[in-house]
């Protein structure tokens, strides 16, 4: 008996893929929803990492990267955060050190008219926080 192979189509499926966009121009960017944002951080200071005009949209995610400017140790994570115009909310995940962990903390809130990324740096060293925002929905 000679072997056959019947390939036969089921279902067809169609992916739609979105890219979320702020207005061109708006906030100084491409208007591609990535942007990039480096800051330096003293030892108890608090840095803006990004500020993302509420107008732009509800909601926003960031991949942040902060670094030991003298060990060079990295903490990586990702941070989903919305508001609704007057309060805010968020959540960090995907948390990962590269060397030791550096000393810091997180929080988004709402300043004026925009949502603000803050990084506090909790340790003795000085730190930089890179902030690529990866998206922001309108």
């Amino acid at each position: 008996m000679a072997d056959t192979t019947r390939v036969e189509v089921v279902e067809e499926i169609t992916v739609k893929v979105e890219v979320f966009r702020g207005p061109s121009g708006a906030d100084g960017k491409d208007g591609a929803g990535i942007t990039e944002n480096k800051i330096t951080i003293a030892s108890a200071a608090t840095g803006v990492a990004d500020s993302i005009p509420i107008a732009l949209g509800p909601s926003a995610r960031w991949h942040l990267t902060i670094t030991d400017n003298v060990t060079g140790d990295q903490t990586q994570s990702e941070i989903w955060a919305g508001n609704d115009g007057t309060l805010v909310g968020h959540t960090r995940y995907g948390i990962f050190s590269i060397g030791g962990v550096v000393p810091h903390t997180v929080a988004v809130v709402i300043i004026a008219a925009s949502m603000e990324l803050q990084v506090t740096n909790t340790g003795g060293n000085t730190i930089t926080s890179r902030a690529v925002r990866i998206s922001t929905s309108a």
